[in-house]
Order: C-alpha cells, then structure tokens, then sequence
C-alpha cells in the first residue's frame, strides 16, 4: 500500500508514510482508514512524509475530493497542524496546491525538504 500511517501519543500524533506510485483513490482509501480508526484525536498533528513518492497520478479533481471527504469529518480529518515533507519540486507544488485549499478550513500546514524540520515545527523536536 502506498500510503501507511501511524499513531503516537495516544493518536494525538499521525505519522503518514508515503511511497511508490499514489493516486486519488489512494489518498481516499487512507482518509476513509483515519475516520474508521477510533483512535485519532480530534485535537492531532500530522507528518506526512512523502520523500519516497515516484509519481502522484491524481484525478483532476483530486484536491476538491480530498477537501470535500475532510470537511464532511472536520474532527477526524482536518489536523491541528501537517507538515508536509517532499523530495521533489512536483510534490512541493502539489503541497502548495493543497495548501491554498486548506486555508479555507483553517489547517495550519507547511511544506519541508528535511523531516527534522518538519518535527521541529510540528512541536516533536527541539
């Protein structure tokens, strides 16, 4: 599966890995995944790490989909704070794209080339 998570703290923290070849339907399955699981918080962050991501083959209206299925489960989907790690200038454009959408619903979000940076931000590391 391209896309696999984690939870730490108990499920106040994501940590969301991402490799191989990810599509919309991908993206769907793990969002349908985190509201199923009885353990995330309301309150979480989120590490999304895509560094090993090879192609994001997404529908045209992939990011419409994605901010549609999270504000219909605004406490399990949207996060207090994500930070997006990419390895690529495509992935970083698609993360901005994403990030544009998620200033509508007050997401906090940021984009990082380094995963220490990200942790940093997310309040994981000093």
């Amino acid at each position: 599966m391209p896309i696999e998570y984690s939870l730490a703290h108990g499920g106040s923290v994501i940590h969301v890995k991402v490799s191989g070849r990810v599509t919309t339907a991908d993206m769907m399955a793990y969002l349908n995944a985190l509201e199923a699981d009885p353990e995330v918080q309301s309150d979480h962050i989120s590490l999304f790490d895509g560094r090993e991501v090879k192609e994001m083959a997404l529908d045209d209206d992939h990011f419409q989909k994605i901010a549609e299925k999270e504000q219909g489960c605004p406490h399990k989907l949207i996060a207090r704070k994500l930070a997006f790690v990419v390895s690529d200038i495509e992935s970083f454009k698609l993360s901005v794209r994403w990030i544009q959408r998620a200033e509508a619903f007050k997401e906090s979000t940021m984009v990082f080339n380094d995963l220490e940076s990200a942790k940093i931000w997310l309040g994981l590391r000093r």
